[in-house]
């Protein structure tokens, strides 16, 4: 009896062990830094109980600014790896402009720390998780982060692979004190900012970061302090991407000279009149708190307080060119809802005289802003008869403008002329429960969304857990937007598609982040808007869209009418006819491709991209258009050298020497020149954006959508838009260097394994977005067939070994090098080795693939390859025998397996959305006709015939054509499109019909599919059984490879034809 009693005993601690194991939140996580060691702790979700973050608080990013510290700029923690840090709980704020103890609120003056929230899983990613850093708001004198808590932010982002950090800098009086000269110039809350943003970009990678995809996220303030923070050179180079939440730098309450002023009067109020500035901080420094609190307390906030300055350490201009997201909401001003239908003209009319157009606002355009202002805001008044609160509403409208969207609309309009992508979300939205104390159901209170982000306060009294499906829908939409966005720059996902603004005058935002896209016109933005669209236009006349897009149009209509004109009355067999139609095509291509040289940019982009569908095209039309893979247009010497000084900060001259003023390549985008650094004497090769390009990308795409809007009226049948928005999406990526920079470092550890692949080495040191500097690289394009001649390469081998790369970047990495033409690829053979070897250049456009698109793409191919050996058997039972063991499968006659293999084609469409066009999508896909993928593809080869056939259905399907590819998912456009590259390569080359040039391409295929099954299968044993299928099936592939071998040494049959 005692030994079951014992038992139970033990089984009851081992239970209880395994629940405390299982779920205790203390699991902790070291990190080590230079500074000192942090201990995190693991978080659970409330709900799900899931182990979803490690969680890390409390760890300071820059000495105390205490004692001699005070009103000083922050300085670097000195380094010391014995100090040991672990914190339960989130720091003590900073100081605000009045003892925040009352609302259970500690503060410090030792406040300067950082909290990080981190995915419970190790990255897949080399390059670690994306990192979202948030900067509190609150006026510049309220704000601290326990205010916003952090296990919401953990709960929403962390589970998104996104790592969360929030900061903390000194406000009010200790953060932007100011009397405009050397010893108190102000603005230390920005550089506290800029130093939690340089320890991010320095340690971030130790905590699984990557500190070149950074995101920097602000509401109000922190949503200004984002903004000062991209145009300021000593804090842009740390992040990439802002989402700006309600605040632009650019809106007057956020810096103001009357700072000056009031730091002065505080200093004599506190006792410290002395002359010397100097002397006026030292004594600064030991006054109390209390009595610090006692006097700033009535100085209120915006105008009224202790703000930012533009001079001395304030903003120098400097233009990043990233992707930033620019947002705003309603403001409600605080007027008592049972007072709204008080307010009157006369209330109006005072704040605009007193307020909006004050005289330290409006200088002497206060008059002429006042006359601009009234004829706004007056309008329609007869309609206040019918409205109590038509004059309150106007105010709403007024303080909105003037406090939030005046200075953020001024700020769109300055990046787009720039050339950043931005995106807007208007909050309108409120509780219900709130509805009644607003007074206004839609006018929704400025930052009302954080209550369902953050652990926040809401405005009003809520209860959370009772929160609607509709404000659930809303709140998982706008986290996913942001976590999108903070991936891959763009915030739009499955379920919501978020316009890029083209225009400040006429916004196209997201309207309550649910479902409904709303077109707003920007004429409100009074304050600050309506003046600046009488600034003079900027651009070049070549940059106008009417210009660029006129001179398209009138080529397309040359060449119709040519057509037209020459092939008139003849009949298509008739030999002249086909001599004349020889012509148009060598005529057409020269005027698309002077077309593209004149345009450049877009137009070089989609020239290259024709010159790449040799098995589609006509020849003259390839030929003609192929000079642009790296013949494009070149910029002129003193433009490249002003876009290196911009960039660089330097002279061309004080970092390289030997730099080759003529180009050994150009292309849409860039133009590289060879050179030598300075420094160290090494032989490197400066890719340099042409100086317009971006500009004229923005310009090209959005006249390109009024365009495409006006041929989708007309005709229906022929839509592109999805298009557009791959452009919209994809250029951004390729105009930053940066990001180019990142995917090559990426690409040459992912590949190591690959001796024969080559990646040139980044010198980031001499590298921004603009400019990029890289190891020097020579050799032969991989279509150049004189240089394969000249050193004897092996055609074959290197087709291979391309093959082998890019089907391990699909089907295998999921991570795939999108614009692999033959000017982005060269071949040499390695000295060493003596080798055929491979170099990879322009990696400015890379495509992370789902694993769903990648697992079924590999299934699409194995099924076009005739494979079926790694179906189950239900998928084939149907067309056997039903006393047939599975490995008689290999019995089937070719026609059994056709009708199998058409089936799996046709499952695997539906899934991907694309349904009754599976037959033409897999057409397009192997770029064969239907008949051969039948009879299968590895065993007839292409002939001219079959090339003509395509031709003539492909001119035939255009709308099914667009149709498929509007249907698709849209990472498969680009796989198409790498897929139409490496296929002229192989028609330049004259391997596409080697039995052998799919091998790679179905022993990755195998892989993928099994190792996904693998991933999906739970039990061992069925683990166990899908290896060993896998393995069996890559040893056939093994020996049919050497069975070719064998044929093509002993039989000397290496083609089909």
């Amino acid at each position: 009896m005692f030994w079951k009693f014992s038992f139970l005993c033990a089984l009851l601690v081992a239970v209880f062990l395994a629940y405390w194991i299982r779920f205790s939140s203390k699991v902790n996580f070291v990190v080590q830094l230079p500074e000192f060691e942090a201990t995190g702790f693991a978080y659970y979700h409330e709900e799900t109980r899931e182990k979803i973050s490690k969680v890390y608080l409390s760890l300071p990013y820059v000495q105390p600014p205490v004692g001699d510290l005070k009103l000083e700029h922050p300085r670097p923690l000195t380094e010391d790896p014995n100090r040991k840090l672990q914190s339960f709980s989130m720091p003590r704020g900073c100081h605000q402009q009045e003892d925040m103890s009352q609302y259970n609120l500690t503060t410090s003056e030792d406040c300067l720390y950082l909290n990080i929230l981190v995915p419970i899983q190790d990255s897949e990613d080399p390059s670690g998780y994306p990192v979202l850093v948030w900067i509190h708001g609150g006026g510049f004198v309220y704000g601290l982060n326990e205010f916003y808590g952090w296990k919401q932010l953990a709960k929403h982002f962390n589970p998104r692979n996104v790592i969360v950090v929030t900061i903390q800098y000194r406000v009010a009086f200790w953060g932007f004190f100011s009397l405009g000269d050397d010893q108190n110039a102000g603005n230390l809350g920005f550089w506290d900012q800029t130093a939690a943003l340089a320890f991010i970009n320095k340690r971030i990678h130790l905590f699984g970061g990557n500190p070149n995809r950074v995101t920097v996220w602000g509401n109000s303030a922190g949503s200004a302090s984002s903004h000062s923070l991209t145009i300021s050179p000593h804090s842009n180079k740390y992040f990439h991407q802002v989402i700006q939440s309600s605040g632009s730098f650019y809106n007057l309450w956020t810096h103001t000279h009357k700072t000056y002023d009031m730091s002065k009067e505080i200093a004599e109020k506190l006792g410290c009149q002395h002359k010397d500035s100097k002397n006026i901080k030292e004594c600064l420094k030991k006054v109390p708190v209390e009595k610090i609190w006692a006097v700033t307390k009535p100085y209120g906030l915006m105008r009224n307080s202790i703000n930012p300055i533009c001079q001395r350490e304030g903003l120098i201009v400097a233009l990043m060119g990233e992707n930033p997201v620019t947002s705003v909401f309603a403001y409600h001003h605080g007027v008592r809802t049972q007072d709204q239908h008080l307010y009157t003209k006369a209330n109006l009319t005072n704040y605009l005289k007193t307020i909006t157009t004050a005289e330290d606002v409006a200088g002497d355009k206060a008059d002429q802003l006042l006359n601009i202002s009234e004829s706004y805001y007056y309008r329609d008044e007869y309609l206040a008869e019918q409205d109590p609160k038509f004059w309150y509403k106007r105010f709403v409208e007024l303080a909105s403008d003037e406090t939030f969207f005046g200075g953020i609309l001024v700020e769109i309009a300055e990046k787009l002329e720039l050339g950043w992508p931005q995106y807007m979300y208007f909050m309108d939205y409120i509780h219900v429960d709130h509805r009644d104390l607003v007074g206004i159901p839609t006018y929704t209170p400025h930052a009302y969304e954080y209550q369902y982000l953050m652990d926040c306060i809401p405005y009003f009294p809520v209860d959370k857990s009772s929160f609607s499906s509709e404000e659930l829908e809303l709140t998982e939409q706008l986290v996913s937007s942001f976590a999108q966005f903070v991936k891959t720059g763009n915030p739009t996902t499955q379920k919501q598609k978020w316009n890029e603004i083209k225009n400040a005058e006429e916004i196209e935002y997201l309207h309550k982040i649910l479902k409904t896209a709303v077109k707003y016109s920007a004429i409100g933005g009074i304050g600050g808007s309506s003046l600046y669209f009488f600034y003079k236009n900027n651009y070049s006349l070549e940059n106008i869209g009417l210009i660029r897009f006129g001179r398209a149009g009138f080529t397309a209509s040359s060449v119709i009418i040519d057509y037209k004109w020459s092939l008139f009355g003849l009949s298509t067999d008739n030999d002249t006819y086909q001599t004349k139609l020889k012509a148009c095509h060598s005529r057409s291509a020269q005027k698309l491709l002077d077309l593209a040289r004149n345009n450049g940019g877009v137009f070089i982009k989609i020239g290259q991209h024709v010159a790449a569908l040799q098995y589609l095209l006509p020849d003259e039309y390839t030929s003609t258009l192929s000079v642009l893979h790296s013949r494009a247009p070149e910029s002129d010497l003193e433009e490249i050298k002003m876009v290196c000084k911009n960039s660089l900060h330097k002279e061309l001259d004080e970092v390289f020497t030997d730099f080759n003023p003529k180009p050994c390549g150009a292309a849409s985008l860039a133009q590289v020149h060879e050179a030598r650094l300075k420094k160290t004497g090494e032989k490197v090769a400066v890719k340099i954006q042409h100086p317009k390009v971006k500009a004229r990308s923005v310009v090209d795409i959005a006249t390109m959508e009024f365009f495409l809007r006006i041929a989708s009226a007309v005709f229906p049948d022929f839509r592109l838009d999805w298009l557009l928005e791959e452009a919209k999406t994809n250029l951004p990526r390729e105009l930053d260097f940066l990001n180019e920079a990142k995917n090559a470092d990426t690409v040459r550890k992912m590949f190591s394994h690959l001796k024969f692949l080559r990646v040139p080495k980044i010198h980031h040191e001499y590298s921004t977005d603009l400019v990029l500097t890289m190891e020097f690289c020579e050799g032969g394009q991989i279509n150049d067939i004189e240089y394969f001649e000249k050193h004897k390469l092996n055609k074959h081998e290197i087709c291979r070994k391309i093959g082998r790369i890019y089907s391990e970047m699909i089907f295998k990495k999921g991570f795939i090098h999108c614009d692999p033409h033959p000017g982005n690829v060269l071949v040499k053979r390695n000295e060493e080795t003596g080798e055929e070897e491979i170099i990879l250049l322009d990696h400015g456009l890379y495509q992370n693939l789902e694993e769903t698109t990648r697992v079924n793409y590999s299934h699409l191919w194995l099924a076009i390859l005739k494979h079926i050996s790694h179906l189950p058997r239900q998928t084939y039972k149907q067309h056997i025998p039903k006393t047939w063991k599975v490995w008689q499968r290999w019995l089937l006659p070719e026609d059994k397996v056709a009708d199998i293999c058409k089936d799996e084609i046709a499952r695997i469409c539906g899934e991907m959305g694309i349904g009754e066009y599976f037959g033409l999508f897999a057409c397009i896909v192997a770029s064969r006709s239907w008949e051969s993928i039948n009879k299968g593809i590895t065993k007839v080869a292409i002939k001219e015939e079959e090339r003509k056939e395509i031709q003539h259905y492909a001119s035939t399907l255009v709308p099914q054509i667009l149709k498929v590819l509007d249907l698709m998912p849209r990472q498969m456009l680009l796989i198409l499109k790498t897929n139409d590259l490496l296929r002229s390569i192989t028609y330049r080359l004259g391997t596409q019909n080697r039995p052998d040039s799919f091998i790679e391409m179905t022993r990755f295929c195998v892989r993928s599919v099994y190792q996904h099954s693998i991933k999906k299968s739970h039990h061992w044993m069925g683990q166990m059984r899908l290896y060993l299928r896998m393995y069996l099936v890559l040893f056939q592939i093994y020996a049919f490879e050497h069975y070719l071998m064998f044929r093509e040494y002993f039989v000397k049959t290496p083609s089909l034809l």
